[in-house]
């Protein structure tokens, strides 16, 4: 039986089999959450294929018509850019297609400055304040690894009950950090300690997912996650998002801590050049009644 195409090409006509095309990802050396950003974004672009044909400047053409695209930031469009460059790639090295789209075309050049500021410390106050009186168990438990460990959306998520070590002595999650395929270690304040003693007495749990959807059959996913966040968000009109609250969380530690080896471990970054972006936004803040002063007795 002959093998079947993800694309059949026949005078730049091309005609796709989105099933057979997913599958050229399975090569790739990548994490399950990454298959599946991959998987929702290229359709837009074999949809473009069919629209538009296929040809050696298919690639180009694709990233000349996402630039002109209003409706996506530059970070959404590299997401759809990217899947498509993978998916090309492995077309390339599995034989199926016998010219590389991709030389001499780049990925978009992003900013490393933040887009959106994270939580201010009056914010958190109001937040605090607002879980003390009326947050439930699990709204509680969320908040506080979000808030006192900087825990990612996508790690909170993934977390087992297995994965907690609560005691009197030093407490901690077994996490899956970003970009990494390994668990490892973080510590975790008494004050978290109690709030995940709380939910997990009240869940009556003793294994498996650590959160679980709002119908309780299923883990959490980010989006469940973000939902229950801008529940509480909507409520205290607070205009931000779950990576906010780690945005706050790593301003905190730069703001209090020196030592920059200590915060690099606490914020688990990989990078030292995505930290200093914090510092460099927390040195432009501080100079600008400096800056403001240069142009003191001129208004118009």
């Amino acid at each position: 039986m002959e093998e079947e195409k993800s694309l059949v090409i026949k005078d730049s006509e091309i005609i796709i089999n989105k099933e057979v095309a997913f599958k050229h990802y399975e090569l790739c050396d990548i994490s399950e959450n990454t298959l599946k950003d991959y998987r929702y974004y290229l359709p837009l672009f074999l949809k473009y294929l069919e629209r538009e044909g296929f040809n050696k400047t298919s690639y180009l053409n694709y990233k000349r018509w996402l630039k002109a695209q209003t409706q996506w930031t530059i970070s959404t469009k590299q997401k759809y850019l990217v899947s498509a460059r993978v998916w090309i790639k492995q077309l390339f090295k599995q034989g199926v297609i016998s010219i590389d789209l991709l030389e001499d075309t780049k990925t978009f050049k992003q900013s490393t400055k933040h887009k959106k500021t994270g939580l201010n410390d009056k914010e958190i106050e109001k937040l605090s304040a607002y879980l003390s009186e009326f947050g439930d168990e699990k709204t509680k438990a969320v908040f506080g690894l979000l808030i006192f460990s900087g825990l990612r959306s996508q790690e909170v998520c993934d977390i087992d009950v297995e994965d907690l070590t609560l005691n009197d002595i030093q407490s901690s999650v077994m996490i899956c950090s970003k970009g990494s395929d390994d668990k490892e270690r973080v510590l975790i304040l008494n004050k978290t300690v109690r709030l995940l003693n709380d939910y997990l007495r009240k869940q009556k749990l003793k294994s498996g997912a650590l959160f679980l959807s709002k119908n309780g059959k299923k883990r959490i996913t980010t989006r469940g996650l973000r939902r229950l966040v801008d529940r509480v968000f909507d409520k205290l009109e607070i205009t931000s998002s779950t990576h906010g609250l780690r945005h706050w969380f790593v301003s905190n530690q730069v703001k209090k801590n020196d030592n920059l080896l200590e915060i690099i471990r606490w914020t688990r970054h990989r990078n030292i050049s995505t930290l200093m972006v914090y510092y460099d936004e927390l040195s432009l803040e501080k100079s600008f009644d400096k800056f403001s002063q240069a142009f003191e007795g001129i208004s118009f």
